[in-house]
């Protein structure tokens, strides 16, 4: 194969490489994402699900969905977040039960309800921590 016909061939393939890597390249997030609330509506966490909600969407450019699946001590909420697709689309706003659940059920506590996957090494945290400090009113 004479060189220019190389060159043409390798241009080629370099165009096609670099226009499929800039097709293939999006901006996070392109579709809305889902913040799964493993409690009830209207509780404490889910109120500050909805604040953070509104200040990711705010800052993210894309809306950010309250997902409120209550249930075993927020065990259905971790279930549906390790069976997501890993792609950074469903989070969830997880409290000590999402640490204290595996060790509860796997130590004869009575707890039927089936975890899945072990959810501890399932997912990777990212830390925004709320506090709320106890308030004593007589």
């Amino acid at each position: 194969m004479p060189l220019i016909s190389m060159l043409r061939a390798l241009a080629v393939a370099t165009a096609a490489f670099a226009l499929a890597t800039l097709a293939g390249a999006q901006t996070f997030p392109s579709k809305p994402i889902r913040l799964i609330s493993p409690y009830a509506a209207g509780g404490a966490n889910d109120i500050v699900c909805r604040v953070i909600a509104e200040k990711l969407s705010e800052v993210m450019g894309q809306t950010v969905l309250v997902d409120n699946k209550p249930g075993a001590g927020s065990m259905v909420g971790s279930n549906i977040l390790v069976k997501a697709p890993a792609d950074g689309y469903t989070i969830m706003m997880a409290d000590i039960a999402h640490g204290a659940n595996p060790a509860l059920r796997n130590s004869g506590a009575g707890l039927t309800i089936p975890l899945g996957r072990h959810s501890l090494n399932e997912v990777i945290p990212c830390q925004i921590q709320v506090s709320v400090a106890p308030m004593v009113v007589s």
